[in-house]
């Protein structure tokens, strides 16, 4: 197979060692199996966020559901295959664009037909979409386009400990929550609220607000009761009402990021202080 798809493979794999290492057979076998297990995590990323799509287009209330709960699964395998690679060491240029493809598709894409297939059964299956949801579809795709080019970019400038801008996969959650919670709690927000609530996500998405990367965070190291009470908590929480205490932390984390950049000493100064605070010796 590598013999007809030589380059798809070396891609695929993408190993790019560092000064020093050997050629050998054994090294050279297990580096391949770090670097493509990573992968592995994005294709199934890719394939919940195309699921999605295709349940979205099912017209019925549970294929809805089915939908959203597609995106959250998407979302936790975009998180697993950061941590993994992050963890093996490895992280590469072609893994770093191949989850950029797979996220516009599962929290861009698939995030955009969930809104117009909650239109239509609000609306009725031959309901034609309204430029309200023709507008916040197209914004929200092309927002995420944008936060992942410049992701992209800024991947090569060095290691950050915050993202500029909200991370893409927490405006699609947010949106597959709050259907969830339409067909759960029996309530609909107008569209012209939608719309506020899908544009002003988008333009968190663009913005040089900055968001903590719970990844790269000293504060799970520094402050291990503290991160264990919280982790427990939310446990708890997700546990007893998973969809409001979803979305609820969804709703935490984007707020957090208006009020840092709102209120006159930045929040993440005082984290990065009391992690600071936790590194030094008693």
């Amino acid at each position: 197979m590598g013999a007809f798809f030589p380059n798809t493979i070396e891609l695929l794999l993408d190993l790019t060692f560092p000064p020093g290492l050997t050629d050998s057979c054994q090294g050279l076998q297990s580096m391949r199996r770090i670097a493509f297990l990573p992968n592995l995590f994005t294709t199934g990323n890719m394939v919940c966020g195309v699921s999605a799509i295709l349940l979205s287009l099912g017209g019925t209330t549970e294929d809805l559901e089915r939908a959203c709960w597609m995106i959250l699964l998407a979302i936790l395998l975009d998180g697993l295959d950061g941590i993994i690679a992050v963890l093996t060491r490895s992280c590469t240029k072609f893994g770093i664009q191949y989850d950029s493809l797979a996220d516009l598709v599962s929290f861009g894409v698939a995030p955009a037909m969930l809104l117009v297939a909650d239109f239509r059964l609000v609306e009725g299956e031959m309901a034609r979409v309204t430029r309200e949801y023709w507008a916040i579809s197209v914004v929200l795709v092309v927002c995420v386009a944008l936060r992942l080019a410049r992701y992209n970019v800024q991947a090569y400038t060095g290691e950050l400990k915050s993202f500029q801008g909200l991370p893409c996969p927490t405006p699609a959650g947010f949106i597959a929550l709050l259907l969830l919670s339409f067909t759960k709690y029996g309530y609909h927000l107008p569209p012209e609220a939608l719309m506020v609530i899908v544009i002003a996500l988008g333009i968190l998405m663009v913005s040089s607000v900055r968001y903590p990367s719970l990844k790269k965070s000293d504060f799970f190291k520094t402050q291990p009761l503290s991160s264990f009470l919280l982790v427990v908590l939310g446990f708890g929480l997700v546990v007893m009402e998973p969809i409001a205490s979803l979305l609820l932390i969804l709703s935490g984390y984007i707020l957090f990021g208006v009020l840092n950049r709102l209120v006159p000493t930045p929040l993440l100064e005082h984290l990065h202080r009391f992690a600071d605070a936790g590194k030094r010796p008693l």
